[in-house]
């Protein structure tokens, strides 16, 4: 007999988007599911889809509340699970039909208490890609977490990418233990909710296994990628740090635990500062989207603003991909030892991918169609939003 696994959805105002997540989660080939939907006070038609599905498919609950946040609409979720695991799917992403049965497949039954994907697929208006962080895949005992993933568990210094994925999603528990470490989130936590539980979570593990799972689709939505930032959100920041804090202060590795938590905080404050005053606080690192490019790939470059260049010094520091031209519509020079021309001159260079180099998605958009105009077919045409940090 199949295992039970428990999906939680947190909705708010999410009429738009919800159909299109519940229909992805009820056809999962992994059919011994239970849906577990919490409607956390939501002002629009997102309860009366909800009663629609519910009515051809048993499998699925409908809890209403009172808008409480989303860390109080987890855990009526959670209170509420029956299954041995569960997961968690945002409102407004979905999930591939083999999402849940890849956790089990690519897992032994005593390493399941906690699994996690180190790949997410990305959408937005402009198309779809593949998000990495650096912890391989592999079975990782408690000591080997201390030792290989600790130290980059929020961030890889060396790689300049995410250790692990701080989201919930994509991921899946042993549901009574995370029921007990649930208890020690502040319901008051609005900004950086998801890594004040998973990455105390990780430092405490017994085990953990990491597989390739890019079935989770993290949907951006303009008015989710538009949600602003204020000096407020700063005391926000100081009940996440506390929560942190208290939740890793006795652990074997605390030196190297903190460290990345304090990165963790540190990124949302950049954030913040960013939001609330229009700084430029924190644009010191921009790296290439190495994995989506295969190494050694003959690359054009298409922009030569502030992120071309960065993408260009990080091509020439590393070694990793050859740079067989640099391309932009307003811009000349000489940068880095290469010549900038005018992408009209596309037609005379030979290359394996274009990486576009900004991260405007009006402009990558035009951009894109007018490459595939031109017959580059698209799987060469590269794009991923920038993270600066």
């Amino acid at each position: 007999m199949k295992e039970l696994v428990s999906v939680i959805v947190p909705a708010y105002n999410a009429d738009k988007y919800i159909g299109k997540c519940i229909r992805s989660i009820v056809c999962q080939t992994y059919e011994n599911i239970e849906v577990i939907i919490v409607n956390d006070g939501s002002a629009d038609g997102t309860e009366e889809l909800c009663e629609n599905y519910i009515k051809s498919d048993k499998r699925i609950k409908l809890i209403n509340q009172s808008n409480m946040g989303l860390v109080s609409a987890r855990r009526t979720g959670i209170s509420q699970a029956k299954g041995k695991y569960l997961t968690f799917v945002d409102a407004d992403d979905w999930i591939e039909s083999n999402f849940i049965e890849r956790f089990f497949l690519n897992s032994t039954e005593d390493c399941r208490k906690l699994v996690v994907s180190n790949v997410i697929t990305m959408e937005s208006k402009s198309g779809q890609w593949i998000e990495s962080c650096s912890v391989p895949e592999g079975s990782y005992s408690h000591s080997k977490i201390v030792t290989k993933v600790l130290p980059r568990l929020v961030y890889d210094e060396a790689k300049m990418i995410p250790g692990v994925f701080a989201h919930l999603v994509g991921k899946m528990f042993d549901t009574e233990k995370f029921r007990q470490k649930y208890k020690r989130i502040d319901n008051r936590i609005t900004l950086g909710e998801d890594g004040a539980f998973v990455f105390p979570y990780i430092a405490d593990a017994e085990h953990m296994t990491v597989i390739d799972n890019p079935g989770y689709h993290y949907v951006q939505h303009e008015s989710s990628m538009s949600c602003t930032l204020g000096v407020y959100d700063i005391e926000k920041l100081k009940v996440l740090q506390k929560c942190l804090d208290d939740q890793i202060k006795e652990h074997e590795s605390y030196d190297i635990v903190k460290h990345q938590a304090d990165i963790y905080v540190r990124d949302l404050l950049i954030r913040v500062l960013r939001s609330s005053f229009g700084l430029e606080l924190g644009k010191i690192l921009c790296t290439p989207p190495y994995e989506l490019i295969p190494k050694g790939s003959r690359i054009v470059l298409y922009g030569a603003g502030r992120v071309g260049k960065e993408f260009a010094k990080g091509f020439l520091q590393t070694g990793y991909a050859e740079i067989v031209g640099w391309v932009d519509r307003g811009v000349r020079g000489n940068f880095y030892g290469i010549r900038i021309v005018h992408p009209e001159q596309l037609k005379d260079m030979v290359f394996d991918v274009i990486l576009i180099s900004m991260n405007r998605e009006e402009d990558v958009a035009a951009i894109r169609n007018s490459l595939v105009s031109q017959s580059i077919e698209s799987d060469r045409i590269i794009w991923k939003p920038v993270r600066w940090g």
